[in-house]
């Protein structure tokens, strides 16, 4: 059991078989986001190998792949779509701008909204709030601006790096949590 004082509320965590947040983490009549970060190993991963003319993935995540842009060592980007969990599939070239655009459209189609009503039902308490100014908003802004794509520092679209997007998770063991609407995005390093 854990109780601690941050940013002047008593938040408390109790931790045993499971992990519960008892107290202060999701104060009511406050927008707030809750994300999980799971860190362990794991076999699911990409395969990504050269092919004639580019690149041939092998999806081993175990979920989906809706999208996948690929950006091979030497900073040429490569697209693929709709690749089933064990499928495997040659990726098209793409140049880097319209690689950024095609992401860029996809993250704003998907940008976090408010639950159908409850904007109405809480405008006088919410006017005016923003659910784009959060680290995952902007992290995924830092992915398809155009100083990223042009990076040497592995962010965004850099050379030996790969972003995902699936509409569910890859399975990470945790049987009680349900996916509604999701849109997961996947940044990985690879080499070849």
């Amino acid at each position: 059991h854990l109780a601690r004082r941050i940013a002047g509320r008593r938040r408390e965590l109790l931790w045993n078989q499971s992990q519960h947040l008892t107290r202060g983490w999701l104060p009511s009549r406050m927008p707030s986001q809750f994300m999980l970060i799971a860190a362990k190993q794991t076999t699911r991963r990409l395969v990504i190998k050269p092919a004639e003319g580019g690149w041939h993935v092998a999806n081993q995540l175990g979920t989906h792949l809706r999208t996948l842009v690929v950006v091979d060592p030497t900073g040429l980007a490569f697209w693929g779509e709709d690749i089933a969990p064990v499928e495997e599939s040659s990726l098209e070239p793409i140049s880097l701008a319209n690689a950024t655009q095609k992401l860029r459209s996809l993250f704003s189609q998907h940008d976090p909204q408010f639950p159908p009503g409850a904007f109405e039902q809480y405008r006088p308490t919410y006017s005016g709030a923003l659910l784009s100014n959060n680290l995952l908003e902007s992290h995924l802004q830092g992915i398809v601006t155009p100083e990223s794509a042009l990076s040497k520092t592995r962010s965004g679209l850099a050379p030996g790096t790969f972003i995902a997007i699936t509409t569910t998770g890859p399975p990470i063991g945790l049987p009680e949590v349900a996916e509604v609407a999701s849109f997961h995005v996947l940044q990985g390093i690879w080499q070849p």
